[in-house]
């Protein structure tokens, strides 16, 4: 899957996207992956943080993942079958459950090129292979939290921001299923039963 060019000279990285995101919240990833090599990329594996509860991964055309799991969580996803040629990069998507506490989410990948040269990032930051890291913390910007429960995506904007400037599409600003989710149903069911509270009333001046 060949999903876009990296610029030359770019000094490009495996990276998972968004960077901070809140505790809790069911958030949708995004996988970089670019390919500076001589070679085709052939395989991307990303080891899933052990303080990750809740992941799914997203089909991606051309490519077929294999989970490893580590007991009853999933531990390693496998991409393989598509190639990224050099000078392209790939993007892979999952939903994952950030932890209760504030910290750090590392994500260390595997880029396997054809030919068997292998690229481990999973360095610290400085290093020339470094892991991706997302910040846990309820100052996050939200954004791309994911309802799998309800079956829909509800993408919340950062304040002051364009709807569909990111190239995505908010279908909701609500975010279902989390604390904002929870206040907005509290807020619902009050209105409500005001409503019926006040049709009580109409009726028994009508009697």
């Amino acid at each position: 899957m060949l999903a876009g060019v990296i610029p030359a000279g770019a000094a490009a990285h495996a990276i998972v996207g968004p960077a901070a995101s809140r505790p809790a919240d069911l958030q949708r990833y995004t996988l970089t992956v670019p390919n500076e090599g001589v070679s085709p990329t052939v395989e991307v594996d990303i080891k899933v943080p052990a303080n990750v509860g809740f992941f799914l991964a997203e089909d991606a055309p051309s490519w077929t993942a294999k989970v490893e799991r580590r007991g009853d969580r999933v531990d390693v996803v496998r991409f393989t079958g598509g190639t990224v040629a050099p000078g392209f990069f790939a993007t892979f998507h999952f939903i994952a459950r950030n932890p209760v506490q504030e910290g750090e989410l590392v994500w260390k990948v595997k880029q396997v090129y054809a030919g068997g040269r292998v690229v481990l990032w999973a360095g610290g930051p400085g290093s020339d292979t470094p892991a991706s890291v997302t910040r846990i913390s309820e100052a996050a910007p939200p954004g791309d939290v994911v309802d799998v429960v309800g079956g829909k995506q509800a993408v919340v904007m950062p304040a002051g921001s364009t709807p569909g400037a990111s190239g995505t599409t908010a279908k909701s600003r609500a975010v279902a299923g989390g604390r904002d989710g929870l206040a907005l149903g509290l807020g619902a069911a009050g209105l409500v039963a005001g409503l019926v509270a006040l049709g009580l009333v109409v009726l028994r001046r009508r009697r």
